[in-house]
């Protein structure tokens, strides 16, 4: 095979895991306000950054969050949704997992030079002042993800085994193979007419 290729595709057409979308919120006790920062183009969006060398995602995200806001100890949870995109210039396709991550009440916000300003919004707000599709699905899986945590106390995707006791025993391979003979006779174990 030859260099730059994988699989019989060129690795261009393949889609790239390069960065990530981060999603901060607050509780406060009139309500969970989401933070977004504001670039000098005046596109608003949440914390996002790329993917450092030999970084996990997850990692990348509370870097990328202590970088663009200065606030430590971020915990990002995955959101379980991809924001994906065609970059037309570049001839690819790009695939942003989402994170999001409960911060502070009290946690001061300081932006980075790549900012222009912050603003912690209501979530319908939030969803109103972000201009791409992508960034308001990922505020949408986000702002979901966090219900689902805070109901069930689980964070999403999180499987927990159930207990010893509710499981049943299992069946002896003896009663298994009996169960099995009988529906292959066509009278599922049940007596013959007679």
């Amino acid at each position: 095979m030859s260099p730059g290729r994988r699989g019989g595709r060129r690795q261009a057409d393949s889609p790239y895991i390069t960065a990530v979308e981060v999603f901060l919120f607050r509780e406060l006790e009139v309500g969970v306000e989401w933070l977004l920062l504001r670039l000098p183009s005046g596109v608003w969006q949440p914390v996002a950054g790329k993917i450092g060398p030999r970084e996990d995602p997850i990692q990348a995200a509370a870097r990328e969050a202590l970088e663009e806001t200065g606030i430590a100890d971020v915990a990002p949870r995955p959101a379980h949704y991809i924001d994906a995109f065609i970059d037309p210039d570049r001839g690819r396709s790009f695939m942003l997992p989402v994170f999001y991550a409960r911060v502070d009440p009290e946690a001061a916000v300081q932006i980075s030079e790549e900012h222009t300003e912050f603003a912690w919004l209501p979530f319908e707000k939030a969803l109103e002042r972000l201009p791409y599709h992508g960034y308001r699905e990922a505020l949408k899986a986000s702002d979901a993800a966090r219900l689902a945590e805070a109901v069930t106390g689980i964070p999403p995707g999180v499987r927990r085994a159930p207990e010893v006791a509710d499981r049943p025993p299992p069946a002896s391979g003896r009663r298994r193979r009996r169960r099995r003979r009988g529906r292959r006779r066509g009278h599922g174990g049940e007596p013959p007419p007679g």
